[in-house]
């Protein structure tokens, strides 16, 4: 009987033994490779969902700024880059340079036959222009592309404005080309002496020209681009 007892208690001290040491594999296996790798995915995860929480912070930013200046450049017209030549051919800017100053003057008692006229002004201008006048001016109104030359009853109208003897025509360029250009024989000055207008040129190293009075807008003509 006491064999018996003996037997059945270390039947029972085996199994719980058996119990104990299957307990612990479990655990350990836990830890295992499946367990280390659900580990480093659930790392992984949480750093793949920080680096997204990011992006989209960083994307809302992006969104809040487009937004922004969307809203600040509504009605802004883009200025395009200034050409100084470009200007100067306009004549919308003011320029100084060398060149010369041509005064016409009638005389006092001239009448409508002698007085100066658009056409003697024209007639000065379009020479200076053919000895390579780079700029010209008449009695302080820049001379462009669109400037009207007309004589208004006893006086020339520029720009819209009237003006009156003596008139004064400043012109940038080779002083001394320009100045040859106007007292050639037979040219300018000849052919204004007999109406008893008296032209003076004097050469200058800073000639002034004004601006054009605003910048021309035009309906009619476009570019070709």
């Amino acid at each position: 009987m006491k064999g018996t007892k003996w037997a059945l208690g270390f039947a029972m001290l085996i199994l719980g033994l058996l119990l104990t040491t299957q307990y612990r594999v479990t655990q350990l296996g836990n830890t295992g490779p499946e367990g280390l790798r659900a580990e480093e995915l659930a790392v992984e995860l949480k750093g793949t969902k920080d680096r997204l929480k990011a992006a989209e912070n960083e994307n809302d930013k992006l969104k809040a700024e487009i937004e922004k200046l969307t809203k600040a450049g509504t009605g802004v017209v883009a200025v395009p880059q200034r050409d100084p030549n470009m200007e100067l051919l306009a004549g919308t800017v003011a320029a100084r340079g060398s060149g010369v100053i041509v005064t016409l003057t009638q005389e006092p008692d001239a009448t409508a036959k002698t007085r100066i006229r658009d056409e003697d002004l024209w007639l000065v201008m379009n020479e200076l222009k053919a000895a390579g006048a780079e700029g010209l001016a008449i009695n302080g109104q820049r001379v462009t592309a669109i400037t009207g030359v007309r004589e208004v009853g006893q006086r020339v109208m520029v720009n819209q404005t009237m003006t009156s003897s003596p008139f004064q025509v400043a012109a940038t360029g080779d002083p001394g080309v320009l100045e040859t250009a106007l007292k050639l024989r037979g040219g300018v000055i000849d052919r204004l002496k007999p109406w008893g207008i008296k032209v003076t040129i004097v050469r200058s190293d800073a000639v002034e020209l004004p601006g054009f009075g605003s910048v021309p807008t035009f309906q009619f003509t476009k570019p070709v681009r």
